[in-house]
């Protein structure tokens, strides 16, 4: 999980900076500036998403017979 949202952080916090200075007009600083901010911030959020979908997974995955209580089984 943590590496899919660093992959995504860089492509995301490079493409920021690339169109800001390109397409926005951003000055040099603040495009450079803007490369870790986007970066990070979908980072934080791919993690996020990504360990909170493999949780809801986890709840709703049948449980192994043998991890079952003798009550239930």
């Amino acid at each position: 999980m943590a590496w899919a949202g660093l992959f995504l952080g860089m492509i995301a916090g490079f493409s920021a900076a690339v169109l800001g200075y390109t397409a926005a007009g951003l000055p040099l600083w603040a495009s450079v500036l803007l490369y870790p901010a986007a970066g990070s911030a979908v980072t934080v959020l791919a993690t996020a998403a990504l360990a909170w979908r493999s949780l809801a997974q986890e709840r709703n995955a049948p449980q192994h017979p043998a991890e079952r209580s003798p009550a239930t089984a």
